[in-house]
C-alpha cells in the first residue's frame, strides 16, 4: 500500500521566473548570510553583477574584500558587523573593484535587513545588491555639466532668477 501525492508547481515556477526576470531588468541580486553556518547564498543575478560563475553557495564573506575598492570595504565591513552583532540594517552606496568595458568605475547599492530568532538574536542577514553604475555615470555627467554652466554663467556675467507663478514668489 502506498500514497501518491502530486503537487502542481507551475504557479511557483512562474513566480520564481518572474522574480529572476525582475532581478535581471533591475540589475538587482539578492543574498543571505546564515551567521550560524557561516554560509552565504547569492541569486544568479548577484553572481552576474560580480562577473562570477553561478554556484550553489557564494564565496564566504571573509573573501569579499577584493570585490570592492578599499574605501567601500571600509564602509561595508563595519556595517555587516553591526548588522550581525546589533541587528542594525544598512543601505550603502559602494564602488566595486570591477570596471566597465570603457574602464569606468562601477557602483552598487547594498541593502541589508537582519533577521532575528525568537530570543532577538541575529541569525541571518538578508539583502539586495543593485548595480547603479548607469545612474552614477549620469550623476557625474550632470555634475560636470552643472559646473560648466556655472563657469559659463560667471564668464558671461549672467544671473538667473526663477519665478513661481502659483505662489507669485521669486
Amino acid at each position: 500500500q502506498f500514497t501518491l501525492i502530486i503537487n502542481d508547481v507551475t504557479a511557483r515556477n512562474k513566480a520564481i521566473d518572474a522574480l529572476y526576470q525582475t532581478q535581471l531588468i533591475n540589475k538587482t541580486g539578492t543574498w543571505s548570510f546564515d551567521l550560524n553556518a557561516n554560509e552565504v547564498w547569492w541569486s544568479p543575478e548577484l553572481f552576474s553583477i560580480f562577473e562570477l560563475p553561478v554556484s550553489d553557495l557564494a564565496p564566504p564573506f571573509d573573501t569579499h574584500k577584493p570585490l570592492f575598492t578599499d574605501a567601500s570595504w571600509k564602509l561595508l565591513e563595519p556595517a555587516v558587523s553591526a548588522a550581525a552583532e546589533k541587528g542594525t540594517p544598512y543601505e550603502l552606496e559602494l564602488e566595486l573593484s570591477l570596471r566597465t568595458q570603457d574602464n569606468q568605475p562601477r557602483f552598487a547599492i547594498a541593502r541589508c535587513e537582519p533577521q532575528l530568532d525568537p530570543d532577538n538574536n541575529v541569525t541571518r542577514l538578508v539583502g539586495t545588491f543593485q548595480d547603479i553604475t548607469e545612474l552614477a555615470v549620469a550623476r557625474a555627467e550632470r555634475d560636470r555639466l552643472l559646473e560648466r554652466l556655472k563657469l559659463a554663467k560667471s564668464a558671461a556675467g549672467l544671473g538667473l532668477w526663477e519665478w513661481n507663478r502659483n505662489s507669485d514668489t521669486l
